[in-house]
C-alpha cells in the first residue's frame, strides 16, 4: 500500500509538519505493509512564486485578516461558482492597499489562473495519482489548497482515497468538510496516531464499513451535515449544534496515544525539500519541532477567554522528564550541524522542566530552543532557560493593563508582566508577544493609559504588533458568547471563500467577529487603534536601530548615582541622590503610592517627573533596571541577536 502524506500551502516554508512526521513513524511501527512518503507541496508553490511573496501571503496581517491564501485557491477548488476577484478586492482594498492589489494582478493572477495545471504538475512530479491513500493536513489557511488538490486527483482519474486532518478538521468543521466537499473521502478529527494504522488495515482489506466505525474519523456514511437536518429541529444558532449529534456511532475525536511513548521524528525529507527549493534562503530561520506536552495547565483551571487552542482537549498532559530530555537531545544532536533553531509545539512548558530537564541539556552555543511559557517565571528560572539555550519564549504577556488581563482571565497584573519583560532583557531571553486590545468590557481608560505609558516602556522588549482580539472557535468567547453579550458571525472572508450555505460556513469557520459594531469596546478600539500601532511601531524601531536596544538602567560612577536613559533615541543621564536610589530599589516591587507619598514625597515627585515609574490604580513600580554594565550588555546583545518568529505561530499536532 502506497501512502502519500501532503503539506499544502500556506503553512510556513521554514517549519515542517510535525504531525505528518509523527504519522510516518507510527505507520512504520504499526503497519509494515505500507510505503509512506511525505511531500511538501508548499515548497513547490513557494519555489514557483518566490519565497518572499509566499511569506507575504502566509504571514502578513492582511493575509490573516482577509483569508487571502484560501481565496487564492478558491477558483481551483470550486470553478463552477465563478470568479469573484472584483468583489474580493472591493471588500479588502483598504487592507491590502493599491500597491499590493497591483502586485497581485502582476505576479499572482497568472499563477491563479493556471492553478489546475500547476496542481496537475505537482501530482505528476510526486506520483500522487498512483498512491492508494493521499492524506493532507490542514491548519490555518490550508483548507482551500487541500480541496483543490483533492479535486484534481479525482478529476484526473486517480483511485486514491483522499483523507484530511489537522486543526481545521476538529468537530463540526470536519463534519461539514466531509459532507460538503465531494473529493474528500474521510476526515480525521483530533488525534490520529492510534486510529490511523487501524484505518490503513481496514482500507487494505477493502472494509469501508470498518473504516467508518473508528472514533474520530468522519465519512459521508457516518456523519450528517447541519444543513441536512430537518429545518424544524435545526438549531437557531449554528453554534448550538453539537458535533456528536451529527454522528452515527463514532466519537468526535480519535483516541490519544500517550505522550510517554517514544515517537522519533525523521526530518530528512523536509530538509532535503527545503534545500532543493531554496538553498540558503532564510535557512537560518528553519525550525524543527518537537513535542513534550499537550493542553495547558493554566487553561485547565482558568481558560483564557480568547484562547481557542486545544479544541476539546485542554487538560494538561506532560511527557516524563527522561523521555523529554531524550527527545530534545537526540534531535539537537542529529540536526544541529544543519539547523540552528528547534521549537517545542507545547502550549506551555511543564513546570518541572526548568529544574529537572533544562539544566541537563547539552545544546551547542549556536543552537536556540523555543518554548511557550507563562509570564510568571523568576529571573533565576529565566537564567536557567538561557543557559539551556532556550533564548526565545512566547510568554503570553498580551497586555500591560491589569483591567484587560482580568478580562482575559490571565491571573496576573501589568506589574508582573513589566517585571517579566525586564527580567527577560537582563537574562538575554527574547519574549515574543503581541499586544492584544479590543476586549469586550475594555474601557477607553485603558487606551489612555497606554498613550501615557508606552513611551516609558521602550527599554523593554517590544511586542510584535498590536492586534484586536479575535473570537476563535473553542474559546470561551465562542462557547459562552451570550454571557459576554457577543453576537458572533464568521469573519466575512469565509463567505467569499466557501460557496456553501450560511450554516455550513459557520460550522467550518475558525475565526469570528462580533456583529455589535456599536458596542462601546468596539467604538473605543476604532478610535485608538491607529495611535497605539504607531506608538508600538516607534518602540520596535528603537530596538531595531543600529544603536541597539535602548537602556534604562541605574549605574554608579565616580561622582555618584545616575540613571542612563536611552528611551527617546538619544542618551540622557539623570543624577540621583541616595534617597532617590533607595526609593527606586524599594519600588522594584509594586507599592501603594499613597504610602510612598507620605514617607518620601520629594523623591517620588522627582522620579515621576523623569518618567522612571509605572503607575496603575494607586500602585507604583520602578521601571529602571539595575545590574553591572557587563551583565546588561551581555543580556541585551543576546536578545538583539535572536531571530524573530512569524506572527500567529501556533502549531497544530492533530494531523
Amino acid at each position: 500500500m502506497r501512502i502519500a502524506l501532503v503539506n499544502m500551502p500556506f503553512s510556513s516554508l521554514q517549519i515542517p509538519s510535525i504531525a505528518l512526521h509523527q504519522l510516518e513513524t507510527i505507520i512504520a511501527e504499526k503497519f509494515s505493509g505500507a510505503e509512506t512518503s511525505i511531500h511538501y507541496l508548499n515548497h513547490d508553490f513557494g519555489g514557483l512564486v518566490g519565497p518572499d511573496l509566499y511569506a507575504w501571503i502566509s504571514e502578513s496581517l492582511a493575509g490573516h485578516t482577509c483569508g487571502f491564501g484560501e481565496w487564492l485557491f478558491r477558483h481551483a477548488a470550486f470553478p463552477e461558482h465563478g470568479d469573484n476577484t472584483e468583489a474580493y478586492f472591493a471588500r479588502y482594498l483598504h487592507h491590502f492597499g493599491e500597491a499590493q492589489v497591483e502586485r497581485y494582478h502582476r505576479e499572482l493572477a497568472p499563477v491563479r489562473a493556471d492553478l489546475p495545471g500547476i496542481i496537475d504538475g505537482m501530482i505528476e512530479q510526486h506520483g500522487l495519482a498512483d498512491a492508494d491513500i493521499v492524506g493532507v493536513t490542514s491548519m490555518f489557511f490550508q483548507n482551500m489548497p487541500s480541496f483543490a488538490l483533492a479535486r484534481r486527483l479525482k478529476e484526473i482519474g486517480s483511485k486514491a482515497t483522499v483523507i484530511m486532518g489537522g486543526a481545521n478538521c476538529e468537530g463540526t468543521m470536519g463534519i461539514e468538510i466531509v459532507n460538503n466537499v465531494p473529493w474528500i473521502d474521510y476526515v480525521f478529527s483530533g488525534h490520529a496516531l492510534v486510529n490511523f494504522p487501524k484505518f490503513l488495515k481496514a482500507a487494505e482489506a477493502g472494509d469501508t464499513a470498518a473504516m467508518s466505525k473508528l472514533d474520530g474519523i468522519f465519512s459521508k456514511s457516518n456523519s450528517r451535515s447541519i444543513t441536512a437536518m430537518d429545518p424544524a429541529v435545526r438549531p437557531k444558532r449554528p453554534s448550538d449544534a453539537r458535533a456528536e449529534d451529527q454522528l452515527d456511532g463514532v466519537a468526535v475525536n480519535g483516541p490519544e496515544r500517550s505522550l510517554n511513548s517514544d515517537v522519533p521524528l525523521d526530518y530528512e525529507v523536509y530538509l532535503e525539500s527545503y534545500e532543493r527549493h531554496f538553498g540558503d534562503h532564510r535557512k537560518d530561520e528553519v525550525e524543527l519541532l518537537f513535542e513534550t506536552s499537550r493542553g495547558c495547565w493554566w487553561g485547565e483551571k482558568a481558560h483564557c477567554t480568547f484562547c481557542g487552542l486545544n479544541g476539546a482537549t485542554m487538560k494538561f498532559r506532560e511527557m516524563g522528564v527522561e523521555l523529554a530530555r531524550k527527545t530534545i537531545q537526540e534531535m539537537v544532536d542529529k540536526y544541529s550541524d544543519r539547523v540552528t533553531r528547534f521549537a517545542s509545539v507545547d502550549n506551555i512548558i511543564p513546570k518541572s522542566y526548568t529544574e529537572q530537564l533544562l539544566p541537563d541539556l547539552k545544546v551547542p552555543d549556536h543552537v536556540t530552543l523555543f518554548y511557550e511559557v507563562k509570564a510568571d517565571l523568576s529571573r533565576e528560572q529565566l537564567d536557567t532557560l538561557a543557559k539551556a539555550r532556550v533564548v526565545e519564549v512566547q510568554p503570553g504577556v498580551e497586555s500591560i493593563a491589569t483591567e484587560t488581563l482580568k478580562l482575559m482571565r490571565k491571573g496576573t497584573t501589568a506589574f508582573n508582566n513589566i517585571r517579566f519583560l525586564s527580567d527577560c532583557a537582563a537574562a538575554g531571553v527574547k519574549p515574543v508577544w503581541n499586544l492584544l486590545v479590543g476586549f469586550p468590557g475594555e474601557s477607553a481608560e485603558t487606551f489612555e493609559m497606554y498613550r501615557e505609558n508606552l513611551p516609558r516602556l521602550t527599554h523593554l522588549p517590544p511586542p510584535s504588533g498590536v492586534f484586536p482580539v479575535r473570537f476563535d472557535r473553542f474559546s470561551p468567547y465562542f462557547t459562552q458568547a451570550d454571557s459576554f453579550a457577543l453576537d458572533l458571525e464568521p469573519l466575512d472572508y469565509h463567505e467569499l471563500n466557501y460557496p456553501f450555505d450560511e450554516d455550513v460556513v459557520w460550522n467550518m469557520a475558525y475565526y469570528f467577529r462580533d456583529r455589535n459594531i456599536d458596542a462601546p469596546y468596539q467604538v473605543d478600539l476604532a478610535e485608538h487603534l491607529a495611535h497605539l500601532r504607531d506608538a508600538v511601531a516607534r518602540w520596535r524601531t528603537r530596538w531595531e536601530s543600529a544603536a541597539g536596544a535602548p537602556r534604562l538602567r541605574l549605574v554608579q560612577d565616580d561622582y555618584g548615582w545616575l540613571v542612563e536613559d536611552q528611551r527617546t533615541g538619544h542618551k540622557v543621564e539623570h543624577e540621583l541622590d541616595e534617597p532617590d536610589v533607595a526609593l527606586l530599589r524599594a519600588l522594584e516591587t509594586p507599592q501603594a503610592i499613597g504610602k510612598i507619598r507620605e514617607s518620601n514625597a520629594d523623591s517620588l515627585a522627582y522620579l515621576q517627573e523623569l518618567g522612571l515609574l509605572f503607575e496603575e490604580r494607586g500602585r507604583i513600580m520602578s521601571l529602571v533596571m539595575e545590574g553591572t554594565r557587563h551583565e546588561l550588555d551581555v543580556g541585551l546583545h543576546s536578545f538583539a541577536g535572536s531571530k524573530g518568529r512569524a506572527e500567529n505561530a501556533a502549531l497544530g499536532l492533530t494531523f
